[in-house]
């Protein structure tokens, strides 16, 4: 399993890559009340990428948003997809819930969506039974919820 496996926004085309996070640093940050300049800092999602049989796989790259950066939560959804963190769903009361990785608990939880503060943390199971609905970085805004 890719418990280490991550997606992100390309800056270039602003759609998701799948692949594996490195965050990297152009250089070492003096002990003085330092700070990375623009430009520094990069995000990138390394993958392997497509090749015949036998032949050689190229690693491939891709510039991203860091703020866009979400862990895959080793889960996946009813329809078999996979479960990031910041991934938006419906629980069966059809409020809107967003997965987090909590730290104080080591793991991932679905927390309840309301007016952007989140709630109690819910566990849910390895094949879970809601749809992923988009994601929170998704044009900035949460769905509507439903009626």
């Amino acid at each position: 399993m890719d418990y280490l496996w991550c997606k992100g926004k390309r800056k270039d085309t602003k759609q998701w890559v799948e692949g594996y996070y490195v965050k990297h640093e152009s250089r070492m940050l003096n002990c003085c009340d330092d700070n990375f300049k623009e430009g520094e800092e990069q995000h990138l999602i390394f993958k392997s990428s497509f090749a015949d049989w036998n032949m050689p796989r190229n690693l491939e790259s891709f510039l991203v948003d860091g703020e866009t950066v979400c862990m895959f939560t080793g889960k996946t959804d009813k329809n078999e997809a996979r479960i990031f963190e910041g991934d938006l769903h419906y629980d069966r009361e059809n409020r809107l819930r967003v997965i987090t990785f909590e730290k104080h608990m080591a793991c991932f939880c679905s927390m309840l969506v309301s007016d952007k503060e989140l709630g109690v943390p819910m566990h849910f199971e390895s094949k879970s039974s809601f749809d992923i609905i988009g994601s929170i970085h998704d044009d900035g805004k949460f769905p509507q919820v439903k009626e």
